[in-house]
C-alpha cells in the first residue's frame, strides 16, 4: 500500500509543469547513487571485515611462540619516573629465559611499584620482550574497528558524492531557469512600460 503511494507520487511529479527534465534526471541519479552506495558499502564492509579477521588471525599464529615469564624489577617505579610520564615508568628488570639464561631490559610498571616486585611479561623464542599475544576479544575489536572505519569512510564518500550530484544538477537547473527568464523576462518588462 505504502509502496504503491510512493510510486504514484513519483509518477505524478512528471505531470507538474515546473518539474523539468533536469529534475527527473536528478531523481534518477540520486536513486542510482543511493543504490550503488548501499551495495558497495555492504561489499566493502564485508571484505574489510574478512581482511581484518585474516590479518589478526595471522598475527595470532605468529604469536604462538610467545610465552609469559616473570620479570623482577631492579628499581621502583617512582625512582624511574620522569616528569613527562603520567601513570607508568620504565624500569630495568631481569627474567629467566626458557633455556636458563638471564634476560634483561626495561619493562613498563606502575609508579607505585617497588624494586624486587615481579611483573608478568611476554617474550619471543629469542628471549626478547614483546607485546602480549592477541586473544579472541582483540581479534573481534580489530574487525569491529575496521568495519566501523570503513562505514565512516563510506559515509563521508557518500556525502561528498551526494553534494557533488546536487551541485551539478542545481547548476543545470539554475541555468535552465535563467534561459527561460531571458526568453520571457523582456516581454514582461515591455508590458509594464
Amino acid at each position: 500500500m505504502k509502496l504503491r503511494l510512493i510510486v504514484r507520487q513519483f509518477g505524478q511529479r512528471g505531470a507538474n509543469p515546473l518539474f523539468r527534465a533536469v529534475d527527473r534526471a536528478e531523481a534518477v541519479a540520486m536513486t542510482v547513487l543511493i543504490a550503488v552506495s548501499v551495495v558497495a558499502w555492504l561489499v566493502v564492509a564485508i571484505l574489510a571485515g574478512r581482511w581484518a579477521d585474516h590479518e589478526t588471525r595471522l598475527t595470532q599464529l605468529a604469536d604462538r611462540g610467545v610465552h609469559p615469564v616473570w620479570a623482577t624489577q631492579l628499581e621502583s617505579g617512582a625512582e624511574a619516573a620522569t616528569a613527562s610520564e603520567l601513570d607508568m615508568a620504565w624500569v630495568p628488570a631481569e627474567w629467566k629465559l626458557p633455556d636458563g639464561r638471564e634476560g634483561h631490559g626495561p619493562i613498563a610498571v606502575a609508579l607505585n611499584s617497588r624494586a624486587g616486585q615481579r611483573t608478568e611479561i611476554f617474550i619471543n623464542p629469542h628471549g626478547q620482550q614483546v607485546r602480549p599475544p592477541l586473544d579472541s576479544a582483540d581479534v573481534y575489536d580489530q574487525v569491529a574497528f575496521t568495519v566501523f572505519s570503513t562505514t565512516m569512510g563510506f559515509g563521508i564518500l557518500f556525502a561528498v558524492a551526494y553534494g557533488g550530484v546536487r551541485f551539478v544538477f542545481n547548476r543545470r537547473r539554475m541555468a535552465g531557469w535563467q534561459r527561460d527568464w531571458d526568453a520571457v523576462g523582456p516581454t514582461w518588462l515591455r508590458q509594464d512600460g
